[in-house]
């Protein structure tokens, strides 16, 4: 009976990651245009509270926690006042990989 459960539970684990592989690569221009962008702006920041309301950006958090996670880029919660956001920045090795995103980039247009 455990191994019932221990199948059930693998095959769900094994459809959630294909599904998820298949969501970064759909995403992967939107991915790319995010790390340039906080690249070119050295900073990046995205309101938690303003005002004491929570507020919420799914696809925005989504894709900077996947970056974070991959060492691209950092962040911070930053408080003023009345209002707190998470401040990000680029990584070492996320500049450079915007680097060569924009160079290729470039090269792609110059064509």
């Amino acid at each position: 009976m455990s191994s019932d459960l221990k199948a059930i539970l693998l095959k769900q684990t094994e459809d959630d990651f294909h599904r998820e592989c298949k969501q970064i690569v759909e995403n992967l221009g939107r991915l790319k245009s995010r790390l340039i962008e906080i690249a070119n702006l050295g900073r990046w920041t995205l309101p938690i509270f303003v005002m004491g309301s929570e507020t919420h950006y799914p696809q925005y958090e989504k894709d900077l926690d996947l970056l974070e996670s991959c060492g691209l880029i950092k962040s911070k919660v930053r408080y003023t006042r009345h209002n707190a956001y998470r401040e990000y920045t680029v990584t070492n090795e996320g500049a450079a990989l915007a680097d060569r995103l924009r160079t290729c980039t470039r090269a792609t247009k110059n064509r």
